[in-house]
């Protein structure tokens, strides 16, 4: 795409943060403490979200929840890992005569889980000891293992000596953050390479095995055939963005064509948020230059996702119009204080209540209708006190206690986990384990 940008517009720095701590791949809704208790800890940062952190909600009470394309996950505070939805590929961890399932099953794994992460068709956890094992789809070697046949069980990721601290996955690869002793923050992707998108310096064929990428990394982020990072060494000051692979809508916040090797995009952040397409997402608390805060989207708008009451895409972060606003600096007593972007709908919590926009097929707007779309955020009525908020592609779902989720959207797989396939246009109760 060819883009012609006025001189005037070729750096922002603008600040943003979410609400959560290490944010990635789009999906995980990251349920703060307060949620879920006082006592044991839960996992760290995972992709689209923070891990949850735990406490007394119960043998099975849910601390982190991660949203695919037709399938769901969830991981309990006793380290158990359930996943609903379709299986065509495997991405529940079923046998392949289970072709889906509208309640959450078991994942079996070799141990207790701290994180979890779920993609477009596959889906990863990291265990207490610090490895990782995926399942799914595997045709541009996802899951790590080498390019080849879909995975029905979990399958381990061989890496080096160290601790897998984030995951994140996109619609065909995949990105870990590592502690390696005194590589805290090292980085690895593999899977599809076509757009650049594992950030090893050149696109190309299919990678199925980790690759190291160059940096230490404090977040990653993944939409489908792109990955954003933040870099920065001081644990509570924004990071620096940096951004690989496609950037045909200006996902990557640049004003130019995306690189296969990370490249910084002149933003500085707290927190990354990206779609399961190809917007990103976050919160901004505001400054001399910009004095809105609030929520700011860039990247595709054929449906309104970016909010501002048109359908254009943005190249630099915009702001979300209709919001009250947002921030952990400006609102400390409230406003807007996560955001999640989905495939080409984004969702926002504010003071305890839901806030969407974008395209509603299949209802994942949450209003009671799935038909139109809304360029400008709508509430979703009958939700309060929400603590945490996830997209996938195309349903949605809200976390009100560790034994009260509600999702909506799309269902034709039974992703929405509540006992049918049937589309829900409201929110509707998971049927937990």
């Amino acid at each position: 795409m060819q883009r012609a940008i006025p001189s005037g517009m070729r750096r922002v720095v603008l600040f943003l943060s979410v609400g959560g701590v290490a944010c990635g791949a789009r999906s995980e809704l990251p349920i703060p403490s307060a949620a879920v208790g006082i006592g044991g800890t839960g996992g760290t940062g995972g992709v689209g979200g923070a891990g949850g952190t735990g406490g007394s909600g119960g043998a099975f009470g849910v601390v982190e929840l991660a949203l695919g394309a037709e399938h769901s996950c969830l991981r309990t505070l006793d380290g158990k890992v359930y996943c609903w939805g379709g299986n065509d590929a495997g991405q529940i961890a079923q046998p392949a005569s289970t072709a889906s399932s509208p309640v959450p099953l078991r994942v079996k794994l070799n141990g207790q889980a701290r994180l979890v992460a779920a993609g477009t068709y596959h889906s990863c956890a990291v265990l207490l000891d610090g490895t990782l094992w995926c399942w799914g789809r595997n045709a541009d070697g996802q899951l790590g293992a080498g390019v080849g046949a879909d995975a029905f069980a979990p399958v381990e990721v061989a890496l080096p000596a160290g601790t897998t601290t984030a995951v994140a996955l996109g619609e065909a690869h995949s990105c870990v953050l590592r502690d390696e002793g005194k590589s805290q923050g090292a980085a690895y992707c593999w899977g599809r390479n076509a757009s650049g998108q594992l950030g090893i310096g050149a696109a190309g064929a299919a990678m199925g095995t980790p690759q190291h990428i160059t940096g230490l990394y404090r977040e990653l982020a993944l939409g489908d055939f792109w990955t954003i990072g933040g870099s920065g060494s001081c644990p509570t000051c924004a990071v620096e963005l940096y951004g690989w692979g496609d950037d045909t809508s200006f996902q990557l916040g640049f004003d130019s064509a995306g690189p296969a090797a990370p490249t910084p995009s002149g933003l500085l952040v707290h927190g990354l948020r990206s779609g399961k397409g190809q917007h990103g997402c976050g919160l901004f608390d505001g400054d001399a230059a910009h004095p809105l805060p609030g929520v700011y989207c860039w990247g595709s708008d054929g449906s309104g996702q970016l909010g501002r009451g048109i359908t254009s895409e943005r190249e630099l972060p915009g702001y979300v119009e209709g919001l009250p606003p947002g921030g952990p600096q400006s609102s400390p007593g409230g406003g807007v204080t996560e955001v999640a972007p989905g495939y080409d709908h984004t969702c926002a919590l504010e003071a305890g209540k839901v806030w969407c926009w974008g395209g509603n097929s299949n209802g994942k707007l949450g209003t009671g209708s799935s038909v139109g779309f809304s360029p400008l955020p709508v509430q979703v009525p009958g939700l309060d006190g929400i603590v945490a908020l996830g997209s996938g592609t195309l349903h949605t779902c809200a976390f009100k206690s560790p034994t009260e989720i509600y999702c909506w959207g799309g269902n034709d797989f039974g992703q929405l986990g509540n006992g049918t396939t049937t589309a829900a246009s409201t929110p509707t109760p998971v049927k937990l384990p």
